[in-house]
């Protein structure tokens, strides 16, 4: 009894962990520019309010796009406007030259007369466009330990 008891509790903890990493599927860039949003600027304020609102899933985003046929790139772009420093991150369907970046140089885009771009930036990992690349594998682990190992304990007291 005991040791059935302790195989559902498992297979619960198993199904939840697969969900949470099934949620990291979709590519998940930082949404916000620092003209508007000042935590936007470089280095980003990483905190809970600022994921949560300024975040965005760009495979949701973007395939309403009618013109969408290629899978979606994180982007970072510092440029002078009017002399004004702004950080702008996005998600992006990627140029025809972008297609095979990974995580690497934006190409060449022409702007207005006002505006100069410093620096540019495409990839494809969750939350890369930001000072931290690693938060969707930080959401796993603290997954696994907040609901994994006191699930397995649990279950091992009682199986005794």
């Amino acid at each position: 009894m005991a040791a059935i008891r302790m195989s559902a509790v498992l297979q619960v903890t198993l199904l939840v962990l697969a969900a949470v990493l099934h949620q990291g599927s979709a590519l998940r860039c930082w949404e916000c520019s620092s003209n508007s949003s000042p935590e936007c600027g470089d280095p980003i304020t990483d905190s809970e309010h600022h994921q949560r609102f300024h975040t965005k899933d760009c495979d949701a985003t973007l395939s309403q796009h009618p013109y969408s046929y290629e899978k979606s790139v994180c982007r970072k772009t510092v440029q002078r406007s009017n002399g004004k420093k702004v950080v702008i991150r996005a998600c992006a369907i990627p140029y025809p030259d972008e297609r095979d970046i990974t995580d690497g140089v934006c190409s060449t885009v022409p702007t207005a007369s006002h505006i100069t771009i410093e620096s540019c930036h495409v990839c494809t990992t969750d939350l890369c466009n930001g000072a931290h690349s690693a938060l969707g594998q930080v959401t796993a682990i603290k997954s696994l330990l907040f609901f994994g190992i006191p699930s397995v304990l649990f279950a091992y007291r009682w199986s005794y």
